[in-house]
């Protein structure tokens, strides 16, 4: 591919990529607010676990040495 080139495949690319973006199923701000609330939940939950497993790991190691 020359240089002369590069104009007329970049405008196709875009025109390419503007179809493509039409056809994408957005999701709703409700979905979105929902989603981000569950993600922060579930990390919360995760961490009160692994924070209580490394506490009780950590007083069994104290307690064998």
């Amino acid at each position: 591919m020359n240089v002369s080139q590069w104009p007329e495949k970049t405008n196709k690319f875009f025109k390419e990529v503007k179809v493509e973006m039409q056809k994408v199923s957005w999701p709703s701000r409700e979905e979105v607010v929902n989603s981000t609330i569950l993600v922060l939940v579930i990390t919360f939950i995760l961490s009160v676990f692994i924070f209580g497993v490394d506490s009780v790991y950590s007083l069994i190691t104290q307690l064998l040495f």
